[in-house]
């Protein structure tokens, strides 16, 4: 049920113990991901950070380098929203170098718009909107084979990463290239 966070915490925690108990390390990355996840939309962002650190060194023992790479992303954003703003941008090109020498394009976006906001936090509004330029290039790339590139669901993944480009070309006052996001998501979604 959407908006029952407190269910879901209970539920994960106690999947997390059976994980745990029964020594399920892959599945318990996952789940401290999912916990991180739901204390991140309650605010409790402390506590996000542990789960997602955690989370991040089973997936690294394990040889997870995918799931790793999403997890440092997710990391770097709540070390964002907490102001470790430098932390936030170490994670986010750890997750984007990761993320580039896997082909994980969608990561790869992600990360550089974390990369763009932690610019943005850090006053370096010019080498945030270099990141803006390089996702807006790789989107433009993507665009062509976007079925093949994330399933059946790739126009709601797409649509959201042209979403938080418009924001992140608000952010830095880069109307053009907010327009430009506006006008590629719309252009997609009339060609669907």
């Amino acid at each position: 049920r959407l908006g029952a966070y407190q269910e879901a915490l209970a539920n994960l925690e106690r999947a997390r113990k059976i994980c745990e108990r029964i020594g399920h390390h892959a599945d318990l990355a996952s789940i401290l991901t999912g916990l991180g996840n739901v204390e991140l939309l309650l605010g409790d962002y402390a506590s996000a950070i542990r789960r997602q650190d955690r989370a991040a060194e089973i997936l690294r023992a394990l040889g997870q380098r995918r799931r790793r790479a999403a997890t440092l992303g997710n990391l770097g954003l709540v070390c964002l929203r907490l102001g470790e703003t430098e932390r936030a941008l170490a994670l986010q090109e750890e997750a984007l170098a990761a993320a580039r020498k896997l082909g994980l394009r969608r990561t790869v976006l992600l990360n550089r718009w974390g990369i763009a906001l932690a610019r943005i936090a850090l006053d370096d509004p010019e080498a945030a909107r270099e990141q803006v330029r390089l996702a807006a290039e790789e989107i433009d790339a993507s665009v062509a084979g976007l079925d093949d590139v994330a399933g059946p669901d790739a126009r709601e993944v797409w649509a959201g990463l042209f979403d938080v480009g418009v924001l992140a070309a608000v952010q830095l006052e880069d109307v053009e290239q907010a327009f430009q996001f506006m006008e590629s998501g719309r252009a997609r979604s009339l060609l669907d």
